[in-house]
């Protein structure tokens, strides 16, 4: 059984793979490249102690923003499809099994 960290993936979401998978499910350019936009300059300030310096982000979704819930469900789905054809599960009570989840938290059974 493989089990991804939990919070984990929201936070890994790669950005090149995002706007890919966007395409691949036929999401219109404009609206790709709006995406592509927002996440391409987004930055946070980092202090230690009285320093305080910018840093690029180049992973995850953004935390609080409406959209972000949309695009996790649309990355994890594309990598919850691409798992169902190399890890056939198990059989309990006749029914297979090849994952289970809830919200994020996902448990591929192989």
């Amino acid at each position: 059984m493989l089990i991804k960290e939990r919070g984990k993936w929201f936070d890994n979401a790669n950005w090149n793979v995002m706007v890919k998978i966007l395409k691949i499910i036929k999401t219109d350019y404009r609206d790709r490249r709006i995406i592509r936009e927002l996440y391409k300059h987004e930055t946070t300030s980092i202090k230690i102690k009285e320093n305080i310096r910018e840093a690029g982000i180049r992973k995850g979704v953004r935390q609080g923003c409406k959209l972000s819930p949309l695009l996790f469900n649309i990355y994890t789905e594309q990598a919850i499809n691409e798992c169902k054809e190399y890890y056939p599960g198990i059989k309990v009570n006749g029914v297979r099994m090849q994952m289970l989840r809830f919200a994020d938290d996902i448990a591929i059974i192989a």
